[in-house]
């Protein structure tokens, strides 16, 4: 995604996992969210405590979702001017068992990875 928002074709129970390498250019604390269509479902404040230095945070989240919703991962800070998503960073996002009669197979597939380069 260009724009850092995935949509859900399917409806399901999705995880999300997230793995950041966040760098800023003064000390601050980050905060780091995660929304369904708009609507906050994890959110963090992280301290960055030097200028230059990468800070890695990884969050895991479980959604239940209709066909048609949006996930959006953002990190933000209110003193630092520039903060930075490096390399190597992560969103994937995988479906999990629908009903029961999923729970004869493995119940559990990758849908869609996404890395930031």
């Amino acid at each position: 995604s260009t724009t850092g928002r995935f949509s859900f074709t399917n409806a399901g129970t999705y995880r999300i996992s997230v793995s950041l390498s966040i760098e800023i250019n003064t000390a601050s604390t980050v905060t780091i969210s995660a929304e369904l269509s708009g609507v906050e479902k994890y959110t963090t404040d992280i301290t960055v405590t030097s200028a230059g230095s990468p800070v890695n945070h990884a969050f895991e989240i479980i959604l239940v979702v209709t066909a048609a919703q949006y996930v959006e991962v953002a990190v933000d800070s209110t003193t630092a001017s520039l903060v930075i998503c490096r390399a190597g960073c992560s969103i994937a996002i995988s479906r999990l068992v629908s009903d029961n009669a999923d729970l004869t197979g493995d119940g559990l597939y990758l849908q869609i990875t996404y890395q930031i380069n």
